[in-house]
């Protein structure tokens, strides 16, 4: 090896931060509307195109905070309470995305779709009426087997509450699947849970 590749590497910094941008596009901006300020008691010329810079740079935010977000924001066009729980997992589990929109189609089913369990029940029957006949003919969902082990299923237990008490009633259902009563729902604690599933040393 030669002399040069032996000597150890040194980091670059990268072009400019986005930090830096921001900072000298909002200097010149301020500038060049101070600039056009004054040029307007001269010319005549309309003071709002002062304020273009920051207008588009307002845009820019908006537009930003749509694409990272259009998924939430598409889910919370079509049902406000399923937007609700999508934040609430966005916020509070590291569970992938597929795994989220399964959990809320879970807690929240479409007239169209039956819980898997409440299929299996129907299964097991050997009579049934013509509203259940209907009902089995549901596709079903399911809540994604990885969630309702060990610590997964206690955050999901836990966002479950939380839909529970602050975006709508969950229903019996629901509540039977999860054997969230409201005494379980009291007596939850969710460290108090997390260290029984952590194995002793």
């Amino acid at each position: 090896m030669t002399e040069k590749q032996l000597q150890p590497k040194k980091f670059r910094n990268k072009s400019i931060t986005k930090a830096k941008l921001l900072f000298l596009y909002i200097t010149g901006a301020g500038i060049v509307s101070f600039l056009w300020a004054i040029s307007c008691v001269f010319t005549g010329l309309s003071y709002w195109f002062a304020a273009l810079p920051y207008s588009l740079l307002i845009i820019y935010g908006i537009g930003v905070f749509i694409w990272k977000n259009w998924r939430m924001i598409w889910v919370f066009i079509q049902n406000v309470e399923r937007g609700r729980l999508l934040q609430v997992l966005n916020n509070s589990t590291g569970f992938e995305y597929s795994h989220k929109m399964k959990v809320i189609e879970w807690v929240y089913p479409r007239k169209n779709i039956i819980r898997k369990e409440r299929w299996q029940e129907l299964g097991l029957k050997p009579i049934k009426t013509k509203e259940e006949i209907k009902e089995f003919k549901k596709k079903y969902v399911s809540c994604p087997q990885q969630l309702l082990d060990g610590v997964q299923k206690l955050i999901l237990v836990r966002t479950l509450i939380y839909a529970h008490e602050n975006i709508q009633v969950l229903d019996d259902e629901l509540r039977g699947i999860m054997e969230l009563s409201d005494e379980n729902i009291d007596a939850f604690d969710f460290l108090a849970e997390v260290g029984k599933c952590t194995p002793k040393k």
